[in-house]
């Protein structure tokens, strides 16, 4: 397995639901803790087309940089081999709001879901103003942890799915 990819190292492997592998990671240029995720680029696209999907995932990221939010878990960066796709994530890990209600049969307290409303509804504000949606807004796009809700892969995964759907489309329609 690799150690490093470009400024970041890898370091333990995360069990954390997405799409492809979570390892805590390290940027080596600052010493911030981020999130690395790898994506085999064999879950979303031809292998002829991985450059120009990597080309529409890196321009939507530089864009993306420009959000900023306490609600909001950003993509810091992308670099990619042959065979994967790497995401590089502020270090904000939790539980989706899915598992909290669904794993372990827990209910959130009433004050607990107000504060977590008003974070969703500020990141969501956030990206609006700059002329960014959603999309499909899904207790697993939703995360938990001791600071309050977060968004994750608002703005990357729609890019992703679409071109996981398209490529399972061909797939199966010759």
């Amino acid at each position: 397995m690799i150690d490093k990819i470009g400024r970041y190292k890898l370091g333990e492997k995360l069990d954390l639901p997405g799409l492809g592998g979570f390892w805590r990671g390290e940027d080596l240029l600052t010493g911030q803790a981020v999130l690395v995720q790898s994506i085999p680029f064999t879950a979303l696209c031809a292998l002829d087309d991985r450059s120009a999907l990597f080309r529409r995932l890196l321009a939507r990221q530089r864009k993306a940089g420009e959000l900023e939010h306490r609600a909001i878990r950003r993509v810091l960066g992308l670099s990619r081999t042959a065979d994967l796709l790497f995401l590089f994530h502020d270090f904000r890990v939790g539980r989706s709001l899915s598992s909290v209600l669904t794993d372990s049969g827990e209910r959130l307290a009433p004050t607990r879901t107000i504060a977590c409303l008003k974070d969703i509804a500020a990141a969501l504000e956030v990206l609006h103003q700059r002329g960014w949606s959603y999309g499909r807004l899904t207790p697993l796009g939703v995360w938990l942890d001791e600071e309050g809700a977060f968004l994750v892969d608002y703005d990357l995964e729609p890019l992703l799915l679409e071109a996981a759907d398209q490529w399972r489309g061909e797939l199966s329609h010759p």
